[in-house]
């Protein structure tokens, strides 16, 4: 990165620069967690890490979140219907958390890093079943 100043480089200016991440994009981002071991009556977590469209950490705890348990997915083509025009689950409870990685802490043990962009959705199925999230 080189800052020029009408020709003359800025190096050692005392000018701050911030650079951000681009929005999130859901092509980049993951879901991870014990996704196979729900059980009902029992909490579950699971960790959204939200990305770029160039693969950087979202930064941003502004972004909407959608949490859907459901039953069934699929048959509609429209985008915003609920688990695809699937059947959503309602009896399930929710928590959702930013910033809180698998240790439920703020900061990753291993980097000392905050969980930049990593949302913990800790959810409770009422119902037994077979789910999609």
């Amino acid at each position: 990165l080189a800052i020029n100043f009408v020709g003359a480089t800025g190096a050692g200016a005392p000018f701050a620069l911030h650079i951000s991440a681009a929005p999130p994009d859901t092509s980049m981002s993951y879901v991870y967690g014990p996704l196979l071991s729900v059980q009902t009556g029992t909490a579950s977590s699971i960790f959204v890490q939200t990305r770029d469209r160039h693969g950087n950490l979202a930064e941003s705890a502004h972004q909407h979140m959608v949490f859907e348990l459901c039953v069934t997915f699929g048959g509609s083509s429209d985008a915003a219907a609920s688990c695809g025009g699937g059947e959503l689950e309602k009896n399930v409870g929710l928590t959702q958390f930013y910033l809180q990685g698998p240790t439920s802490t703020r900061l990753n043990p291993r980097t000392g890093e905050e969980y930049k962009g990593l949302y913990k959705m800790t959810f409770f199925p009422y119902n037994a079943g077979s789910f999609s999230v």
